[in-house]
């Protein structure tokens, strides 16, 4: 079993959260159109939850975060703050890793109490 895998059943284990299994296009779209909450890196789930008018919580790494999204009251970019270079990405850059889970937890508190 992969590490995303198993963190993601750790998750699933300590809290409220389900694994799904792989989806089509339009499964995803299903799912997403129904959930409270969408939390994710850059990638399609978030940036559906914008389009379907659904919360969401974008996570950015070495990506600057204003070319990829547009921020509303309920769909919410959280970056590495640090300066990105949109024209030289650095792929092994992790800066991701130093963004404080705790403020992904005040934001997501904050979008589901809407």
């Amino acid at each position: 079993m992969n590490k995303k895998k198993k963190d993601a059943e750790f998750i699933c284990e300590h809290t409220q959260a389900s694994l799904l299994p792989l989806l089509n296009l339009n499964e995803l779209k299903a799912i997403v159109s129904h959930s409270r909450l969408i939390i994710g890196g850059d990638s399609g789930p978030t940036h559906m939850a914008w389009a379907l008018n659904r919360p969401s919580i974008t996570i950015f790494g070495p990506t600057p975060s204003e070319r990829n999204t547009v921020t509303t009251a309920i769909n919410i970019t959280i970056s590495c703050e640090k300066a990105i270079d949109a024209h030289n990405i650095d792929k092994k850059d992790f800066c991701i890793q130093n963004i404080d889970p705790s403020k992904i937890i005040q934001c997501a508190t904050r979008l589901l109490a809407c």
